[in-house]
Order: structure tokens, then sequence, then C-alpha cells
């Protein structure tokens, strides 16, 4: 304890950080969604870190390019993961997700808006919107995990993902390694 301590001792010398997001909240996967629009995975991990920063009193501010949402939770996004994690541990207690592949419903969606709310994220509800997709999957991967394990998390995360798409539809019908070398060079 006494360790942990005297690092937040340092930690408050620090006045600001800017995080960029690629590489720092994600581990540098994306994938497409049914838009076409490229997206980003984000790890609710990160939370622990940013409290650390913003309790020995820095500010912390993230830096995205592309992402329209993210971009409005702006110094929010710990409330945001801290949301997330909390509705998909209730979810869990209830009992109420009985399969791995289960579906984000609307209903879903509007209860972690509301407590997004009552965290007091000022994200607007055509913004929320516009990042249904996102949400869907971060939503599905969090309670995934927490209701049935890690491997139903990562089966999510390879369901969703284009790289795996890609490859799957690739060897399907093929029969030899041969068949699959000549698909993948015709490509």
């Amino acid at each position: 304890m006494k360790a942990m301590s005297g690092n937040l001792g340092r930690l408050s010398m620090i006045k600001l950080v800017v995080f960029d997001v690629d590489g720092v909240f994600t581990d540098g996967r994306t994938w497409q969604d049914a838009n076409g629009a490229w997206r980003r995975y984000f790890s609710v991990r990160d939370t622990m870190g940013i409290r650390a920063l913003r309790k020995a009193g820095t500010r912390v501010a993230v830096v995205t390019t592309d992402s329209v949402f993210f971009g409005a939770l702006d110094n929010q996004i710990p409330k945001f993961l801290d949301a997330l994690t909390e509705y998909a541990l209730s979810l869990k207690a209830a009992g109420t997700i009985k399969q791995p592949d289960f579906v984000v419903t609307p209903e879903m969606r509007a209860e972690l808006f509301r407590r997004m709310r009552a965290r007091g994220i000022t994200v607007d509800e055509k913004t929320f919107e516009a990042a249904r997709t996102l949400i869907d999957r971060q939503l599905g991967y969090l309670v995934a995990r927490y209701v049935f394990g890690e491997p139903a998390e990562f089966a999510r995360r390879l369901h969703d993902d284009p790289g795996v798409a890609a490859a799957l539809k690739l060897t399907t019908g093929a029969t030899t390694p041969q068949q699959l070398l000549q698909r993948a060079s015709s490509r």
C-alpha cells in the first residue's frame, strides 16, 4: 500500500496527459460496421489508469480522429466504461442473458444510455444512436465476458472481425491446400 501512495504522489506532479486512442485504448484491431465504416476495439481495462491519474489531480485528454462518439465523450470515457461495466454486471446478476450469441436490443441500448446520463455523461441521443453498432458490439463483448467468460467474448470478437470473416469465406468449399492458395492468389 505504501508503494501505491508513493506512485500517486509522483502522479500529482503531472498536470495533463494526452492519449492517442490507437494503441493506447485500443489494441490496434479494427472492424467494419454494416455501413462500411471502420471502427476500433476499445478495452474497458484502461479505466483504472485514467482514474489513478484523475485521483492525483491530472487532467486527461483523449485524441481521436475518426470516432464521433468517442470524440463526443471526450474526458467522459472512464464514466462511459464504468456505465458499460456496471450494466454488463447487472445483466449477469439478473440472469436474463441465456446464450452467448444474444442480440443487444434497443431496450438494452436505452438502458445503457440511461445509466450514462445518471453518471453525468453529456453525449446527445443523436450521437449515441449514430454509434449504435459500436455500442452494441462493446456492450455485447462485455456482457459475454461477464456472463459466459472470456472464451465467449473472444468468440463474439472473432465473429465480428472482418479479417476472420474474409478468411472463412475464402476457405469455404476449398478441399485442398492448393485450392485455398489458388483462391488467395486470385484476390
